[in-house]
């Protein structure tokens, strides 16, 4: 009875000891915590991977960095080689205009087993270079310039005012409620935003969705994109779903093996349209009261008009071709909408 006792509290030792090692490999890590006085031209760069970046603004010219590395793995040796292996280089050359932070992570190691998460307090007028990869971004309003980077993770962010924005997303989901003006990189991501003004998007394999635009120039392969509403866009469209949901002034589109080109709703304020498509079908809605001249030009493929206004004095057909023009509303209106497709249909209807 007694060596049965002594074994099975021997057992439990054992198991106390098994886990508290256990225990301890989990929570190991390390901080790190630094302030930096900063002077509102100063160049800011933060770098990291495999976590989180948090920018949080507030009206001090100071910068203050805090670090968060947490590793865990199943032996005790490998947590402290790992932790070792982690490092945060920081290069404070706030004296000639620049401030730089940096995750280094010395050989190859399973990016599961560790995180490291930023947490940054500053201003948020300076010029702010941001990457991060495998993990996410989290910021709020930003009115200074912004270079970001981000692969593998999500972004969120609020206003970005500046008229100096660079932002690239790869792999990474992205939520932007105002971005005013600058360079928009989308590959294999999803993006929304609410509000863009003068925006130039790349959007290659990725999903696009935008409530409001302001002027455009678009570039888009392989994927979906609609705005809700769009005053100006011009640009190219390919292997895409292309959707305007309201058109108020202008459209310049190049398009070839789409999924299709719709527009709900061309709004009377329109000034002009001009599609030149490629397999692909071009559906307009047009909003009653409109007017603007009409230039259709079709190769292998039908045109089909709905609606009252809808006026074409000039009718060709051919075999495989034909070309109509015409006018809605009032023949001497200065808009134009103008289409021209091989391989598609265009359907015109007034709403």
């Amino acid at each position: 009875m007694k060596n049965q006792f002594y074994k099975s509290a021997a057992l439990m030792m054992l198991a106390m000891l098994l886990s508290a090692t256990t225990l301890w490999a989990e929570e190991l890590g390390k901080q790190v915590n630094r302030s930096f006085n900063i002077r509102p031209d100063t160049k800011i760069s933060v770098t990291n991977k495999f976590g989180n970046v948090i920018i949080t603004k507030w009206n001090r010219n100071t910068l203050e960095l805090k670090v968060d590395v947490k590793v865990n793995t199943k032996s005790e040796s490998r947590s402290r080689r790992l932790l070792d292996a982690i490092s945060i280089d920081i290069a404070d050359k706030i004296a000639s205009g620049s401030l730089s932070i940096e995750t280094l992570v010395e050989g190859n190691s399973n990016n599961s087993e560790f995180s490291i998460d930023y947490e940054i307090s500053m201003p948020d007028t300076n010029p702010l270079r941001l990457s991060n990869s495998f993990g996410n971004v989290y910021m709020g309003s930003y009115t200074g310039p912004l270079d970001a980077d981000v692969r593998f993770g999500q972004f969120q962010a609020e206003d970005l005012n500046e008229a100096n924005l660079h932002i690239e997303f790869s792999n990474s989901m992205c939520e932007v409620e105002t971005l005013k003006k600058g360079q928009l990189e989308l590959k294999y991501s999803k993006m929304t935003m609410d509000n863009i003004g003068e925006v130039v998007i790349d959007c290659q394999f990725s999903s696009l969705k935008v409530a409001r635009a302001d002027k455009v120039r678009l570039d888009g392969k392989y994927g979906d994109i609609e705005f809700n509403t769009v005053t100006s866009l011009e640009g190219e469209v390919l292997f895409a779903g292309f959707k305007i949901g309201e058109l108020v002034e202008r459209l310049i589109l190049e398009t070839r093996h789409g999924n299709g080109i719709t527009i709900d709703k061309v709004s009377r304020t329109i000034k002009m349209i001009d599609i030149e498509g490629e397999f692909s079908t071009v559906d307009l809605g047009v909003e009653s009261g409109t007017n603007t001249r009409l230039d259709f030009d079709l190769e292998f493929g039908n045109l089909k008009s709905y609606g009252e206004g809808i006026n074409f004095d000039k009718v060709i057909k051919d075999i495989n071709k034909s070309a109509y023009e015409g006018y809605l509303g009032s023949k001497s209106a200065s808009s134009l909408i103008k289409v021209k497709t091989k391989h598609g249909n265009i359907r015109l209807e007034v709403e």
